[in-house]
């Protein structure tokens, strides 16, 4: 799913060359049997406290994955991606291959925002290229302007399972590497190809055939889908913007007490219903 350019942007140039602020992310050795990080002002412990927020995410161009076991996937599925474990003074070296930070209990509970005890695994977090491109590449194009990360990152999530390869992220977006995106996009970042684009706005940026959700549309099982086209979930709260121009609406027939979906549950519908019909994956 993911194009030869979207690799070549996430390159980890922040890992081993000087980010563009001229800061590097944490660089790890295998640091079993050594003491582990104390203090507080430890700069790479600092470095990791700023992951918690998409400033710091974007300095770095780096991020934190969480657990046991979605660490071991993300290193499985995308080893190129993994530069530095963290654990704690108890824990043994978890993810073989991978370089070690090892933190005092008390410091990696303060990075361990999550709970999920040791490791969290460095990864790679490129910045994202802007979309400006005038037509859909191949499939279904995800224009995401998710503002909360949990939902954002379920959202990539399913576009990733049903074979929607590339997300859109308007300027409202919340960021895709934030914490709280991370564990409900299960680490599917590095399989899809992201972009940023301007705020939603009249939709004017963005190519046609462009399908919007909404309850006055075509039932989902009568579309008949288009080779490329974009998919626009609704913003949390206001939804899809009234003004748009020149756009399908598709409906998910539900019953009739029941108002709408939850903006990820219903891109789960809609991508579902597309990757099942022909000229879906």
């Amino acid at each position: 799913m993911r194009s030869p350019a979207h690799h070549t942007n996430a390159g980890f140039s922040c890992m081993n060359e000087r980010h563009r602020s001229g800061e590097r992310a944490p660089r790890g050795r295998t640091t079993t049997g050594k003491a582990p990080i104390v203090s507080r002002d430890n700069p790479r412990f600092r470095q990791l406290l700023s992951l918690h927020h998409a400033k710091g995410i974007n300095r770095l161009g780096a991020a934190l994955v969480p657990g046991a076991r979605l660490t071991a996937e993300v290193a499985a599925r995308d080893p190129a991606l993994c530069r530095v474990q963290v654990v704690d003074d108890t824990s043994d070296q978890a993810l073989p291959g991978i370089p070690c930070i090892r933190l005092s209990r008390a410091l990696f509970r303060e990075v361990d925002v999550w709970g999920t005890g040791p490791p969290l695994l460095l990864v790679e977090a490129p910045q994202l290229p802007q979309w400006n491109r005038i037509d859909w590449p191949p499939g279904c194009t995800v224009v995401a302007p998710l503002q909360d990360p949990r939902n954002l990152g379920a959202a990539l999530r399913c576009a990733a399972a049903f074979g929607a390869g590339t997300v859109i992220l308007p300027a409202q977006a919340a960021h895709p590497y934030h914490p709280e995106a991370i564990r409900p996009s299960a680490g599917v970042q590095g399989l899809l190809t992201l972009f940023r684009g301007p705020a939603v706005g009249d939709g004017g940026w963005m190519p046609r055939p462009l399908l919007v959700l909404h309850r006055q549309g075509i039932p989902l099982h009568a579309l008949s889908w288009p080779p490329a086209f974009g998919l626009l979930v609704g913003t949390e709260g206001p939804g899809v913007p009234l003004n748009l121009a020149d756009v399908t609406y598709a409906a998910i027939p539900m019953a009739d007490d029941v108002d709408s979906l939850n903006a990820t549950a219903a891109l789960a519908v809609a991508l579902y219903a597309w990757s099942t019909k022909e000229g879906g994956h």
